[in-house]
């Protein structure tokens, strides 16, 4: 494990941070403008973001759960529960790019999704376990 940098050509490493099991690579130009730009109108018009109540508040970022084709599991996050969304060809496409950018082998069957608008949205520390 460790960062893509380590293991791919054209990746440079931000943070290699082996105590806190930390790690950012980046890939500088993996994508021309208008794909990007592309999939970032799709993202913002096509997924259906929500913000649900976390106890009395609105979660501090809008947040979706897209799945392949045939899978209906939802998606936990403490107390909150997201719907599958079916991954659409334009979805499809995006994350097979960034899956062969990455080279990573498989596609991707399912994606926890975050948005922020703004500067004022956020998520916490912590760490995955899923």
């Amino acid at each position: 494990a460790g960062p893509l940098a380590v293991h791919n050509g054209g990746w440079e490493e931000a943070i290699h941070d082996e105590q806190r099991r930390s790690f950012v690579s980046r890939k500088r130009n993996a994508f021309g403008e208008q794909t990007l730009q592309r999939w970032w109108n799709a993202l913002e018009k096509k997924v259906k973001w929500e913000r649900p109540l976390v106890g009395e508040r609105r979660l501090p970022r809008s947040a979706a759960w897209l799945t392949a084709e045939g899978c209906t599991c939802e998606y936990r996050y403490g107390q909150t529960r997201w719907t599958a969304q079916p991954m659409q060809g334009w979805f499809e496409e995006l994350t097979d790019g960034v899956r062969r950018a990455c080279g990573i082998a498989e596609m991707p069957n399912c994606c926890n999704a975050n948005f922020y608008e703004d500067g004022s949205q956020s998520v916490g520390w912590h760490a995955d376990d899923e």
